[in-house]
């Protein structure tokens, strides 16, 4: 029994680390998409912003 319960105890851990890597990654998500927003903003006559938008998305994503 003291194994299992050792095997909870690791379960509620990678748990509670993938609940809270969650929220990061959510909350790197809202700062990209308003950062996406203002580059948009300030881009949209040079470029349209489809394309800006593609810009953006290509730069997070390499970063992550």
């Amino acid at each position: 029994t003291a194994r299992l319960q050792e095997l909870g105890f690791e379960v509620a851990r990678k748990k509670k680390h993938n609940r809270r890597m969650s929220k990061l990654i959510n909350q790197h998500r809202a700062g990209t998409v308003s950062r996406y927003w203002r580059y948009c903003k300030g881009d949209w006559i040079t470029y349209g912003h489809v394309r800006s938008a593609m810009k953006i998305f290509q730069t997070e994503t390499n970063k992550i």
